[in-house]
């Protein structure tokens, strides 16, 4: 799926719904819980997530009401499962309920085509922001991500483009 899919995929599924809170992922097993870098996750009013993923295959998106069947299931052992871990260095609890407004990407095209930053706005003014790289979903300024798509875009030579989706629209 080329990015910019990616990116319409992603407005879709947070089109019709109210995000209570935005959380990492942990996988847990017996021995305990590891906090994915490479995610984020929406939970919604109607108990469903939407799992934004980064890895090496690019930015995917998925939702729906079990959080570990969202997860390659060559990616996690038997007896692993998911659950949603604290993001304190996302928007504050208290901008939630919200309804996202806003998805916007900043692509990066030529050779192949990789989302470099991700930008969620809410109804009630948050911003999340993400930039992507070294397979981790970074929370940053909307600047340093900015800055940060340049540099990959300078290295591997590619042109950057913006794109932006209105959920619902």
């Amino acid at each position: 799926m080329q990015a910019v899919d990616v990116v319409r995929s992603l407005a879709d599924r947070v089109a019709p719904v109210t995000i209570s809170r935005i959380g990492r992922v942990a996988m847990t097993t017996a021995d305990g819980a590891i906090e994915m870098p490479n995610t984020v996750v929406l939970v919604t009013g109607q108990s469903t997530y939407i799992l934004i993923r980064y890895s090496s295959d690019g930015l995917d998106c998925a939702s729906g009401s079990d959080l570990t069947a969202l997860w390659p299931t060559d990616d996690r052992e038997p007896g692993e499962w998911l659950e949603v871990a604290a993001m304190p260095e996302g928007p504050p609890p208290s901008a939630f309920p919200a309804t996202v407004t806003q998805v916007s990407a900043h692509i990066g095209t030529v050779t192949y085509e990789d989302v470099l930053g991700l930008t969620l706005r809410t109804s009630t003014g948050a911003e999340l922001v993400l930039s992507t790289g070294e397979d981790q979903l970074d929370v940053v300024s909307a600047d340093a991500m900015l800055l940060s798509a340049q540099k990959v875009a300078e290295w591997a030579k590619m042109r950057v483009e913006q794109v932006t989706f209105i959920p619902g629209h």
